[in-house]
């Protein structure tokens, strides 16, 4: 009641209403609630998708752009920056003490680097350290 004197009269009706469909959702069970709060996350979502699929629908597209400012939804543009020809850096030693015009040069192959079409993919799993 001290509290009172401090809120306008609406702010302490909708404090009021919040207090009565809190006691109201207290009766209900958990179930129910966990679906009003799941389809309330869907609609917003769906919501805020709205331009990120009017953008994919463009013929003007954006890339890597985020559409609000919660940075829930955004459209992801790795696929707008592919190229026919792929350019790298090729490091490549040798094992001669001198190096000359004629020297022997050899690519060092690193793992999991795309490089030879007839090797085999790698596959890289972390070690996990209990």
């Amino acid at each position: 009641e001290y509290l009172k004197r401090f809120f306008s009269k609406t702010t302490q009706h909708y404090v009021a209403m919040a207090d009565k469909l809190s006691v109201k959702f207290q009766n209900r069970p958990a179930r129910y609630q966990r679906a009003v709060l799941n389809g309330m996350v869907g609609i917003l979502l769906m919501f805020l998708s709205i331009p990120v699929v009017q953008n994919l629908l463009s013929s003007k597209q954006q890339m890597n752009t985020s559409f609000d400012s919660f940075r829930l939804v955004n459209t992801y543009g790795a696929f707008g920056s592919i190229t026919k020809e792929r350019t790298e850096i090729i490091l490549e030693g040798t094992t001669e003490e001198v190096v000359t015009s004629s020297t022997q040069w050899l690519e060092y192959e690193f793992k999991c680097k795309p490089g030879s079409v007839t090797r085999r993919p790698c596959t890289y799993l972390p070690t996990i350290i209990v």
